[in-house]
């Protein structure tokens, strides 16, 4: 690692720490093991150090793209999140930091905010592929789902320290639950394989997940439903002894 590279790495760790006032150069020079003269060499000033890491740092955020051509919305959602959820955690000092001295220091956001930009507009353009290729409803409105998504888990990744009365699920589980609220909201579908009867091959078709929980409710409601009619059949028979005092063939034997 470079000496540059050492100061800008520092000057992050020491911000998120103490914040605009408390990354003094001094400070900051030792985080990184070099002098104040060492560090003047490669920048002019605090600021210049401050908003060169700030800037570089955001620039270099890991950032999972999404397919160009979607297959499974829930997968590949999935993974997206979970990656993207991670990496909001892993930096939640610094975000809290930047954000808390948004109005005295607007600057320490802005390339912050520049990077969240960009995953939204990916992420943007990824449902908008979804409506595109029939995976999901035409009549959502992708700007919307991508803030409700990239909402949650930004609101879950810096508040699960501090409030973890509000966030009882595991983080990988409660991705998956943010991933299966929107796309059920936006009516996705997901292709999925299925055996064709008759052949050794698969069969693609697109599976609603609304349609799979209808089904799955009828199935469970099946077992009630043939109670129910057992017990009104059993119930008619002595119905009909009390009205008519005796059953159909005991009124022939009688007869006779």
């Amino acid at each position: 690692m470079t000496v540059r590279q050492a100061l800008l790495e520092a000057a992050i760790k020491v911000f998120a720490e103490t914040g605009w006032r408390g990354a003094t150069t001094r400070r900051i020079a030792g985080e990184a093991n070099v002098n104040e003269v060492t560090l003047f060499r490669h920048f002019k000033s605090k600021d210049d150090l401050l908003r060169t890491a700030l800037e570089g740092f955001a620039t270099q955020a890991i950032r999972r793209t999404l397919p160009d051509d979607p297959v499974d919305p829930r997968v590949e959602l999935i993974a997206w999140g979970r990656e993207h959820h991670r990496e909001l955690y892993r930096l939640r000092t610094l975000i809290r930091r930047s954000l808390g001295e948004y109005c005295e220091h607007p600057q320490n956001c802005a390339h912050g905010m520049q990077a969240s930009i960009r995953i939204a507009n990916d992420l943007a353009g990824y449902l908008g592929r979804l409506k595109a290729n029939g995976l999901a409803s035409p009549a959502f409105d992708e700007r919307t789902a991508t803030n409700m998504l990239m909402g949650a888990l930004f609101t879950d990744a810096l508040g699960r320290d501090t409030m973890p009365e509000r966030y009882p699920h595991a983080m990988r589980d409660a991705v998956d639950r943010y991933v299966d609220l929107l796309l059920q909201a936006i009516g996705a579908t997901a292709a999925v394989t299925s055996p064709t009867p008759g052949t050794h091959h698969d069969a693609t078709t697109l599976v609603s997940p609304a349609r799979d929980r209808r089904a799955a409710a009828r199935h469970a409601a099946a077992p009630a439903r043939a109670d129910a009619a057992a017990h009104a059949a059993a119930g008619a028979r002595p119905r009909a002894v009390a009205q008519h005092g005796h059953p159909r063939g005991a009124r022939r034997r009688a007869a006779r």
